[in-house]
Parts: C-alpha cells; sequence; structure tokens
C-alpha cells in the first residue's frame, strides 16, 4: 500500500518553522505517512546542528521509497542567506517564552497575557 504523502512547508526562513522541522526530523517516524517539507535543505541542516540535533533529511524522490528514519526535503534555495540571532528565552511562569528585551518592552505584553 501506498503512504500519503502530508507536505510541510517551513515557513519564513528566519522564523521558527526550521527549529519545527528540525525536531520533527529528529524523532522517530510515528506516522504512516510520508512527511515532505519544502524549505531550503542547506537552512534544515544548519538550523539543526546550531540546536544540537541529529536530524536526517533526504531529497524528496516521489518514485523512490521513503527513507527508514528523519525526513524528505522537496527543495526550494533560499534567493540570501539568513541569518538570525540565536537566543534561548527564559520562560514565564505562564510556560511561554518572554521576548529577548528589556523589561520595559515586555511587562505590558505579560499584563495583556495575564490582565494583571
Amino acid at each position: 500500500m501506498t503512504q500519503p504523502i502530508i507536505a510541510l512547508t517551513a515557513g519564513e526562513p528566519a522564523g521558527i518553522g526550521a527549529d519545527l522541522v528540525a525536531n520533527l526530523a529528529a524523532l522517530p517516524p510515528r506516522l504512516d505517512a510520508r512527511i515532505v517539507v519544502v524549505a531550503d535543505p542547506d537552512l534544515l541542516r544548519a538550523r539543526a546542528h546550531q540546536l544540537g540535533l541529529t536530524a536526517h533529511f533526504s531529497l524528496f524522490n516521489p518514485d523512490a521509497p521513503p527513507p527508514e528514519q528523519g525526513i524528505e526535503v522537496l527543495p526550494i534555495p533560499l534567493v540570501t542567506p539568513v541569518t538570525a540571532r540565536f537566543r534561548w528565552s527564559p520562560l514565564s511562569p505562564l510556560g511561554c517564552s518572554i521576548p529577548p528585551t528589556p523589561p520595559m518592552y515586555w511587562r505590558p505584553w505579560i499584563r495583556r497575557l495575564t490582565g494583571v
């Protein structure tokens, strides 16, 4: 039986999408489907490396069997390189990430979320 194909986009190259895809590629297969990500494979590999993940990416070939591990990538090369600061943000008591900005900027944001 042929597995269904689920295509995902990694979204904005400087956004969180590459992080999510790298984490997905590092997990053991859990779905009875082929996951194909539309993105620049070099960007995904670089992001996985920055995150310290052992992620497996292979180029999508609809005529070949799916890989044993990792996810397939339909390559769409970036026109210009993406550079973004990599910085962890502490988690607030709400369980969400606090923006890496001075407190005078994130206090109103916390007030909107909590009503406090």
